[in-house]
């Protein structure tokens, strides 16, 4: 979320995006890699697959998404997941477990 304070009108103006970038030089240049998620799908957790190069997993304010090509593209990755906020992701065991707000935890192995 970035948040915007217009001196002038003291509105505050709040986007909703993805906002997730990617860098190959170690920082000193950045790429918005969010083809294919929408707009108001602002990114809450994001997480590298530790096996498989390229593989990303994003959760978002409403689902999962996934990429195969280093965030290049994304595709919606529910499965049975409700649409909900995605708070947390981590990878155990070759399982990726899930966070939810107010859904409880979710599991999808392998």
């Amino acid at each position: 979320m970035q948040i915007h304070l217009k001196k002038e009108l003291h509105t505050l103006l709040v986007q909703n995006k993805p906002y997730i970038f990617k860098t190959e030089d170690y920082g000193k240049s950045w790429k918005e890699i969010t083809n294919g998620i929408p707009a108001m799908h602002f990114a809450r957790a994001i997480r590298a697959d530790k096996k498989r190069p390229g593989l990303l997993y994003a959760g978002t304010e409403y689902g999962m998404y996934i990429s195969y090509n280093d965030g290049n593209n994304w595709r919606p990755f529910q499965l049975n997941l409700p649409i909900v906020p995605i708070t947390d992701l981590t990878l155990k065991n070759n399982d990726l477990i899930i966070a939810t707000q107010g859904r409880a935890l979710w599991s999808i192995d392998d």
